[in-house]
């Protein structure tokens, strides 16, 4: 990602990505079910959460910090978790990005390193989440939860909010 444009500019520059992007951000109220973005760069971590979250939502999963700006963009997902420490970018330049192009986005940060300046950045960043690595599926759901509790017509049937 290019530091030195702003997520505004980069989505002026491609008019038919931001027209497509505001069209997925559009159909989220009409979304049975939650979606969710996951942006993790290990594939064992990648299949835990896939694994833990497909039977009951739609999920995208993402390796690096470009391919889940993409996925964002084309999807723009109810939920993002968001490795920290991915590859091609850091999780919280990608935490920035989606809570500066779209009010109505809860990212979660999941990461190993629970360090204070993590920690400090991602409260910065204005994230909804932080779960540390190992996974811990009370601790995921926990985040979902609050998801669904803000938007209560994306609970999964047969379930209350």
């Amino acid at each position: 990602m290019d530091t030195k444009l702003t997520p505004q500019m980069i989505l002026e520059r491609i008019p038919a990505l931001a027209a497509h992007f505001r069209i997925a951000q559009n159909m989220r109220k009409s979304r049975e079910v939650a979606r969710i973005l996951v942006v993790e760069d290990q594939l064992f971590s990648r299949k835990i959460l896939q694994e833990l979250l497909h039977h009951t939502y739609v999920v995208d999963v993402a390796e690096n910090a470009r391919d889940g700006m993409k996925l964002y963009l084309e999807t723009a997902p109810d939920i993002a978790l968001l490795d920290i420490e991915l590859a091609d970018e850091s999780g919280h330049t990608l935490a920035r990005f989606i809570k500066s192009i779209d009010q109505g986005s809860f990212v979660v940060m999941v990461t190993g390193n629970n360090s204070v300046e993590d920690v400090a950045l991602a409260k910065s960043n204005q994230v909804d989440g932080f779960i540390v690595k190992p996974y811990n599926k009370s601790k995921i759901f926990e985040c979902i939860d609050k998801y669904l509790a803000l938007h209560p017509a994306r609970q999964p049937k047969g379930q209350t909010p």
